[in-house]
């Protein structure tokens, strides 16, 4: 029981993981989607928006999302902990298998 109490105290480095993974699964399709709506802008426009996208939507996005991941996790009990966190991760492994990225 220790050993789940330690992996416990990890959990804001876990909803980060989480939060992160997530981003690199679906950040193709987030910025291909904007890219079509964006495609009639001027040059220096799309570039402004995709810097300001990649530089603090994403962080932000990370930021947010990994706090309430870290809160939640911080919220269970070691063995709903620890189902919800290697359920999370087989989660995110299927969903990297389905968009061919592993």
């Amino acid at each position: 029981m220790s050993l789940l109490h330690d992996l416990q105290e990890y959990h804001p480095q876990i909803g980060l993981a989480m939060a992160s993974t997530v981003l690199v699964i679906y950040g193709n399709d987030i910025n291909r989607f904007l890219r079509r709506h964006i495609r009639t802008w001027s040059f220096a426009c799309r570039l402004t928006f995709f810097i300001c996208l990649c530089a603090f939507g994403y962080g932000m996005a990370v930021v947010f999302s990994s706090r309430i991941l870290s809160q939640f996790l911080a919220s269970l009990g070691p063995w709903e902990f620890l189902g919800v966190t290697a359920g999370g991760f087989l989660l995110l492994g299927f969903l990297a298998e389905k968009k061919k990225q592993m």
